[in-house]
């Protein structure tokens, strides 16, 4: 057998424990956590793909009409008439004082809290209710139609559903 130089332990017992460790010893779970992985890609690449090309729509302009000419403290407590967000409000408004604003740069939230939310939400989910359902559930959770035209709006939908 093929031994470590410096520790003289198998490297094939050196393997399976650094498995071990990370919780990955039985095939079953290597087989979810690939799973998961390969859904959480796919649902990335939908939420992203084109996202550069899209064009702010109808309520999104809420938040940027409202913070122009509006000083930022205002933004933590002033919500506004129309359609509008705090948490969105205030990102807008520090981005467009600090940084300009650019369509990617306003869905960054956004699409940050959606993508987190494909590679968190199918452990919690695992816990609750088993490996098996939580692969099913980050499959249709990727592939969701709903999930994914709100993930790439500047509004606070996605933000609730990570939150």
């Amino acid at each position: 057998t093929v031994t470590d130089a410096n520790t003289g332990i198998p490297l094939k017992t050196a393997f399976f424990a650094f498995f071990f460790f990370l919780g990955l010893s039985e095939p079953r779970r290597l087989l979810f956590l690939f799973a998961v992985f390969l859904s959480a890609v796919v649902g990335t690449i939908l939420r992203t793909r084109f996202l550069s090309q899209q064009v702010l729509l109808d309520d999104e302009w809420h938040a940027l009409n409202f913070v122009i000419d509006k000083p930022l403290l205002t933004l933590f407590y002033d919500q506004g008439l129309g359609a509008n967000s705090i948490p969105i409000n205030l990102y807008v408004g520090f981005s467009y004082k600090f940084f300009g604003w650019s369509e990617w740069l306003l869905r960054f939230p956004t699409v940050t809290c959606a993508v987190l939310s494909m590679f968190i939400f199918p452990f919690l989910i695992e816990r609750l209710w088993g490996k098996w359902i939580a692969v099913f559930f980050s499959a249709f959770f990727a592939i969701s139609p709903v999930v994914i035209f709100y993930s790439r709006l500047v509004r606070p939908y996605s933000l609730i559903i990570f939150f």
